[in-house]
């Protein structure tokens, strides 16, 4: 699936969190440094596993830990505030 941002959403930089502003609904969310790194990548790739590994690449996290359903879980989290186009059939 192509996730793609909408193209009405501001962004600002809050240290490593970002701010992102739905301009039509004139709500404002604030992402954690993981969700900000997934928001921003999303300007490069939508893929998933591209996804994972870019995290993996800048985090270092330890082998165990569940990086694609982090990003997955962010992914649906945007979809879920609207943040991102409808998905194309």
């Amino acid at each position: 699936m192509r996730h793609q941002k909408r193209t009405d959403i501001r962004e600002q930089a809050l240290g490593d969190e970002l701010m992102v502003v739905d301009e039509k609904t004139d709500q404002v969310h604030v992402l954690n440094v993981t969700s900000a790194f997934v928001w921003k990548s999303l300007d490069e790739t939508s893929d998933l596993d591209q996804l994972e590994q870019r995290m993996r690449d800048h985090f270092k996290p330890p082998a165990e830990t569940d990086v694609r359903g982090m990003a997955g879980r962010a992914l649906a989290q945007f979809e879920k505030l609207n943040l991102l186009l409808p998905a194309a059939p």
